[in-house]
């Protein structure tokens, strides 16, 4: 079912929803997060939570070593905490506020360009094992790939519609000289009629010039 989210065309939201909650119910811990890094680096911003209990879980955490997902981050690999009274790679003063004990957090998406993070975390001690990040981990991939895939989406859709607008450009141009080009053929030939009528007035009552004059005429009109 998630693989068919991924693939879908549905928003990135339902899908970092689904994941979310389908981690919690599987591993049965207090919390599952997925956590976006910001544009400009600093901040991880929650995206989705199961159980979605708003008050209790932090609405952005600090990128680096401010916090558990900003230092896994950090690391572009997977981090699990056996005890958060002991922890000292990581500042563990949030997790201490909101009486965590254990977590495991895997990065989502690329080295180069990660999306964010997915985190659980547990009541007590020793909760998470190298199966429990494998599981993370697919899940993170499911969002990595659906993530890549509505980017992708979008900016087919962004290149196409500069393409349309170029297009547009250029035929719009393209009728602009048209008319242009149309206009300066018709001020030219209205000029060297007026002209050729001037000379022919001029020619008064010779022999030929009213028959000329006639013919002029037919043309104008």
């Amino acid at each position: 079912e998630l693989d068919r989210v991924a693939l879908g065309d549905a928003p990135i939201q339902e899908l970092i929803e689904q994941v979310t909650g389908a981690a919690a119910r599987t591993l049965g811990v207090r919390s599952v997060a997925v956590l976006a890094l910001d544009p400009a680096g600093r901040e991880l911003i929650l995206r989705g939570l199961a159980p979605a209990i708003a008050d209790e879980f932090p609405h952005t955490l600090p990128a680096g070593e401010g916090s558990f997902a900003g230092y896994t981050l950090r690391l572009r690999r997977p981090v699990v905490v056996e005890d958060w009274r002991t922890e000292t790679r990581f500042s563990p003063e949030i997790g201490n506020s909101l009486g965590l004990r254990s977590g495991a957090c895997v990065v989502v998406g690329g080295p180069e360009t990660p999306f964010g993070v997915l985190m659980a975390v547990a009541d007590h001690p020793g909760r998470f094992g190298e199966e429990d990040i494998g599981f993370l981990q697919s899940l993170a991939n499911v969002v990595a790939e659906g993530v890549a895939r509505r980017r992708a989406a979008e900016e087919i859709a962004e290149l196409a519609e500069a393409r349309g607008r170029l297009v547009a450009q250029a035929l719009d141009a393209e009728e602009r000289a048209r008319r242009s080009m149309s206009e300066s053929l018709q001020d030219g030939a209205l000029q060297d009629i007026l002209a050729a009528g001037h000379d022919l007035w001029a020619l008064g009552d010779l022999p030929g010039a009213e028959s000329a004059r006639a013919m002029l005429r037919d043309v104008v009109a």
